[in-house]
């Protein structure tokens, strides 16, 4: 008998959305940056604890000199 083909969770191939914490939750401190799932992050945002964060041009890119 064939098996079925193994489906990847689609949590595991979706971009994380990066967020910024302004308040403590769980074991993040004000000013940590983490990556969580959308629903997750829109939550953390909803509540206000976190903020979408988003990296200066320099900090993505790496600094080049």
């Amino acid at each position: 008998m064939a098996k079925l083909p193994v489906k990847k969770e689609d949590s595991t191939e979706a971009a994380k959305v990066v967020v910024l914490f302004t308040k403590p939750w769980t074991r993040y401190s004000p000013d940590d940056v983490a990556g969580f799932d959308a629903e997750t992050a829109e939550k953390l945002i909803d509540i206000k604890v976190a903020e979408p964060y988003e990296a200066a041009a320099e900090q993505a890119e790496g600094k080049q000199e």
